[in-house]
């Protein structure tokens, strides 16, 4: 998740997740951990449009979303980010 988004996280928010492969059906989310360091490092010290390519990790749990066991770990959801 790029860095000015990651900001307006916290662990404990719940999240709306979205299959592609399924029409887009709704899963309901809670934000488990959201990773200290970005994956991406300048060489130097970044200016604004480097930050901005900055991402973090954020582990959403779907537990209690699956029920019909559709999701799988390692598969790709798409995340509706809060306004």
């Amino acid at each position: 998740m790029p860095q000015p988004e990651v900001s307006k996280l916290t662990p404990g928010e719940k999240l709306t997740g979205y299959l592609p492969e399924l029409g887009m059906k709704p899963f309901q989310g809670t934000i488990l951990k959201i990773n200290d360091e970005a994956e991406f490092h300048a060489e130097k010290r970044p200016d604004r449009a480097e930050r901005e390519r900055l991402v973090f990790g954020v582990k959403v749990s779907f537990l209690g979303a699956n029920n019909d066991e559709v999701l799988k770990p390692g598969m790709t959801i798409e995340i509706a980010l809060p306004k």
